[in-house]
């Protein structure tokens, strides 16, 4: 069948703003350039190159723009050739997204290899065959009796890849289903509207429409990238790993971790430590620009290959960062030497390092185990598998003990020396009695930190308090607050208030009766969330006490910025003022500079009636230690209570 067509072309004007935009935002936004990066991209790029053949093609460009026969047979050639690589390209993407070891499938891969093979055979051979289309000396078009060839090949891929993201559904979330649902749906009708209606180019408008809702949807680029110092982010290294591990079946991972950044903070600056980081990862993009340079956590920066890299390739560059490190830089005018560690970990599915998970635990276990190690490069025998493990097995316990009802609260004593009783008491959590024996929350709660599952933990402890201080019997004993730990990953939720507020109304108290414990954490204290919601908390009537005082330089800052009411004097410095006078005096002036700044004081770890006394004539108004008692059961608690009274 032939027939000349009139074009409509006002859809495809609206089709090229749309792609033009995308295109730019594509290479304007920051992404983790990998395999689906790239098919994302031809995407984008094949059907912009359809919109124009679409116009080189159409009548009223070719009355406005004599073109020549050639250039319009060309244009047409244009169009199945890139709307076909769209369509191949929407195909590997969603295979990537549900198939970790695609390119092993060699039969799979001839097949279809196979048939884009005969697809662009048929669409160039055109040329002598005029078996998809021909174009008369009027350069009008006729369809060939093989053109249907095409669009079944190209029906098959759409088919395929709805098939494969409904049977693989469970490995997408439902989001990204909808979007590929959708942007198939769209395509495909679109494509059977031109099909029965060619003059109507409506095709590449609908394809550019699915393509934007595709791109916002899936991408996430702007979440990856670390726009203060111009680098991948952790969340872009997560992505590029579990990408890496459906294609690969073994690759590197090389990392470095600087310690003495901090010290360089606290001495020289924000803006200095800025200054050497931007170094740091300026060297790293530069110097190994085969691979993607990832800003992993403060201090620790990772490289990944781009492509296949080799074992060779890798200790190469572990052999050269170690002695670029081991030089002095000159940063700002000032001579900087860095202590660090580097190092290679081997992963896949059939090394030690097999999963996403201990991958980051051995990245995150890196500060643990490099102070037990004299060599600058640190290797994977030097980080313990058996620390690992314990660790992957204290998350099982946690997610047990958050779904069964795991936790208990235990309180420790502390006493006025003002009113001669005990007036107050911390709140610890503890996990019940596991086949594991007692678990110190020293060691679970970085664990639960890290994990993610701080906040719900956070939460039961605080409702459980209030739940204690709401009984009767508890007011009537003359408990004037409880302290409950609160972690900085707590301090950074954005509807902290809002979440403490709702459960100090549930169980009925006023929020005078809770102090927040925060240990400080100098970068989360800077920044503004952390603040935000701190002093949101005072307004309410919520106090705060700061842990650890007195055991380090930053947190005398943090006094001046943040409203503490209560600063908690760390046992280690009360201990170390037994054994050393200067200790003693160093106490002593910790005390009386918290005093000045109109603090109260709870010195913690008093264990003897020597320590009780000394506190006593330091005028400190609150002790906390087993002199008085351990961390007990709340009914011990309170039978503690009656008998002290």
């Amino acid at each position: 069948m032939s027939s000349t067509i009139n074009y409509i072309p006002y859809f495809d004007y609206a089709a090229l703003i749309i792609m033009i935009a995308l295109i730019l935002t594509f290479y304007i936004i920051k992404h983790v350039d990998d395999f689906r990066a790239h098919m994302l991209k031809v995407m984008l790029v094949t059907n912009l190159f359809v919109i124009i053949a679409d116009f080189i093609t159409s009548n009223s460009f070719r009355m406005k723009f004599q073109m020549s026969h050639a250039l319009v047979y060309c244009g047409h050639l244009m169009y199945y050739t890139m709307h076909t690589m769209t369509v191949f390209a929407f195909f590997f993407y969603c295979r990537s997204l549900i198939d970790e070891h695609l390119l092993e499938k060699k039969f799979f891969m001839i097949i279809h290899i196979a048939l884009m093979v005969l697809n662009y055979g048929l669409i160039l051979s055109n040329w002598y065959t005029g078996w998809m289309f021909t174009l008369d000396e009027n350069h009008s078009y006729h369809r060939g009796k093989f053109l249907i060839v095409l669009y079944l090949i190209n029906f098959y891929y759409i088919g395929s890849s709805l098939f494969s993201i409904i049977y693989y559904r469970k490995k997408l979330t439902f989001l990204s289903r909808m979007i590929t649902y959708m942007y198939m749906a769209i395509g495909t009708g679109c494509v059977i509207v031109q099909y029965l209606h060619q003059g109507l180019l409506l095709e590449p408008f609908g394809v550019s429409v699915a393509l934007m809702m595709f791109f916002f949807t899936m991408s996430r680029f702007s979440e990856m990238y670390d726009e203060q110092y111009q680098v991948l982010n952790r969340q872009a290294f997560f992505t590029i790993v579990e990408s890496t591990t459906k294609w690969r079946k073994t690759f590197y991972v090389i990392f470095l971790k600087i310690h003495n950044l901090k010290i360089y903070r606290s001495t020289m600056g924000r803006e200095f430590q800025k200054n050497m980081i931007l170094e740091i990862t300026k060297f790293l993009s530069e110097t190994f620009d085969d691979c993607y340079t990832i800003k992993y956590l403060d201090g620790e920066f990772v490289l990944m290959f781009k492509r296949q890299g080799t074992e060779e390739r890798a200790e190469e560059i572990v052999q050269k960062i170690n002695k670029e490190f081991t030089r002095s830089w000159l940063i700002n005018e000032n001579d900087i030497r860095f202590t660090f560690h580097t190092g290679l970990i081997c992963c896949g599915k059939n090394e030690v390092v097999h999963d996403t998970e201990l991958l980051a635990q051995y990245l995150d276990s890196v500060d643990e185990y490099s102070g037990a190690v004299a060599h600058s490069i640190l290797k994977t025998d030097d980080i313990n598998i058996q620390s690992l493990n314990r660790t992957f097995m204290i998350q099982g316990l946690l997610h047990e003990a958050l779904e069964n009802n795991g936790f208990e609260m235990y309180y420790q004593p502390i006493y006025s020396t003002k009113d001669g009783k005990i007036t107050s008491a911390e709140a610890l959590i503890r996990l019940k009695d596991t086949s594991h024996g007692f678990i110190s929350p020293e060691e679970f709660i970085p664990i639960a930190e890290k994990s993610g599952m701080i906040t719900r933990i956070g939460e039961f402890a605080f409702r459980d308090v209030c739940r204690f201080m709401n009984r009767d019997e508890t007011k009537q004993m003359g408990l004037e607050y409880i302290e409950v730990n609160l972690s900085v990953v707590q301090c950074m939720q954005q509807n902290l208030l809002e979440r403490l507020n709702a459960i100090v109304k549930e169980c009925g108290i006023e929020p005078e009766k809770i102090n927040l414990e925060i240990t400080e954490t100098e970068q989360a204290t800077e920044m503004e969330t952390f603040r935000a919601n701190v002093f949101a908390l005072q307004n309410q009537g919520f106090t705060f006490s700061l842990d650890d005082y007195g055991t380090g330089y930053s947190n005398l800052e943090i006094l001046y910025r943040l409203p503490f009411h209560i600063a908690k004097i760390d046992k280690s410095l009360l201990w170390g003022a037994f054994e050393n006078p200067k200790a003693m005096i160093t106490l002593d002036s910790t005390i009386k500079l918290a005093k000045n700044l109109g603090l109260k004081i709870v010195v913690e770890g008093v264990e003897t009636k020597e320590h009780f006394n000394k506190m006593v004539e330091l005028g400190c108004e609150y002790l906390q230690g087993y002199y008085f008692s351990k961390p007990i059961e709340k009914e011990k608690f309170m039978q503690y209570l009656r008998e002290f009274s």
